[in-house]
């Protein structure tokens, strides 16, 4: 805090934004998509396992950041919140269209683990098949079929019903 504003001082992350790559490059191959899928199911794991569990809850390629060593980052921890057993939904509906899933936007509880579940899996389903959330939720609903098996692992990330997602990041890594 100075005199009467507050600042807010964030680190800088050399490298680019998934955005920007899926703008550029769009689909990526599958080791490079399962790999990402790894890292940010750590990362997800380690947010979860906290006292309390941290729900990120709109993970998107706006939001991931890849160091120039390919490393991943999440940043913009704004929609992020604290999981509370106690709460029967969350006080606000929060997450991007598209990424976001059913429970943020609906009166069906609070999000949680599973939440960030669904925007994972939504993300790297577009990087896999070079498609954009509205195209994906489109063949969800109507291809019987996932194409192959790192697709039948994404398509149970996005069920509608979180109960039938994984469970954890752990799990899905």
């Amino acid at each position: 805090e100075q005199d009467d504003s507050l600042l807010i001082v964030m680190d800088y992350i050399e490298g680019q934004s998934l955005e920007t790559i899926f703008e550029e490059q769009g689909a990526q191959p599958k080791e490079i998509v399962v790999d990402w899928g790894k890292q940010l199911c750590d990362v997800l794991d380690y947010l979860h396992t906290r006292k309390p569990p941290i729900i990120y809850r709109d993970i998107k390629p706006g939001n991931v950041m890849r160091k120039p060593d390919g490393m991943l980052m999440l940043i913009d921890f704004g929609a992020a919140r604290e999981y509370k057993p106690e709460n029967i939904k969350d006080t606000i509906s929060l997450g991007t269209r598209g990424y976001a899933a059913p429970e943020q936007y609906l009166d069906e509880g609070q999000s949680d683990e599973r939440t960030d579940i669904y925007c994972l899996g939504m993300m790297l389903l577009q990087f896999l098949r070079g498609e954009k959330p509205q195209e994906i939720i489109l063949a969800r609903e109507w291809q019987k079929e996932p194409r192959d098996g790192l697709e039948v692992v994404l398509f149970q990330c996005i069920r509608l019903k979180k109960e039938e997602r994984y469970p954890s990041a752990q799990e899905l890594s």
